[in-house]
């Protein structure tokens, strides 16, 4: 083989290497800056989403305090659900966010207390407010002889009491959402998971060689 061919095959094999370089520098970069992305979607997610979940958490609040005075402001009431509903509308726009984004971990966590919050708000929250405040009109009592104030005040230990169960699990459920967030934020999650992984592999790669050395002693020769 002459010096030209060998040139030749020095530039074309120069060539392959530098090409190949090249695709792995940019597949690394092109995967470090979509983990980075994600990282930031999820940090930007989780924030915005504790915030407007902790809102609709006050605004509960705000209403049972509204409903257990002994005779409830109507208007107070009426704007506290109202409020409540523009706080849940924001809510489900972060939560959708989150479904999209969010860990695998971390997507279990919403469901119970979303379907408690919607079964909160289907069985109770929404017949209350249609009964007193419909949208044709001033609401009508289903007690005779009484007016409007009486009957919240007869339906509201009813709603109280339900807002009573979901409050602490939703105060709850606030904790654990902000305690995986931050695992999932942690940039150094990752390799300490795989240093636990090693560590219980390791442990176990020990117990398997101890057995497999019980059962089969080492003979020493003749």
């Amino acid at each position: 083989m002459d010096s030209a061919t060998v040139a030749a095959y020095a530039a074309i094999l120069a060539a392959v290497l530098s090409a190949w370089t090249a695709h792995s520098v940019n597949k690394r970069k092109e995967s470090a800056d979509a983990k980075q992305f994600l990282r930031e979607s999820r940090q930007e997610a989780y924030a915005n989403g504790l915030h407007v979940l902790n809102d609709v958490v006050q605004a509960l609040l705000r209403l049972k305090t509204a409903l257990l005075k002994p005779q409830p402001d109507r208007e107070d009431v009426h704007s506290r659900i109202s409020d409540i509903d523009v706080k849940v509308g924001f809510a489900g726009q972060a939560m959708t966010l989150i479904y999209l984004v969010g860990s695998p971990e971390m997507l279990p966590i919403l469901d119970d207390p979303i379907n408690k919050f919607n079964e909160f708000k289907n069985d109770h929250l929404d017949p209350f407010q249609h009964r007193h405040f419909p949208p044709t009109g001033p609401g009508e009592s289903e007690y005779p002889g009484t007016g409007v104030c009486e009957a919240m005040v007869r339906d509201s230990p009813t709603l109280v009491a339900e807002l009573g169960g979901l409050i602490p699990t939703l105060e709850t459920f606030l904790r654990d959402f902000q305690q995986q967030g931050r695992r999932d934020l942690d940039p150094d999650q990752h390799p300490r998971r795989i240093r636990r992984l090693w560590g219980a592999s390791r442990s176990r790669l020990v117990r398997l060689w101890g057995r497999i050395v019980s059962r089969n002693p080492i003979r020493e020769g003749p």
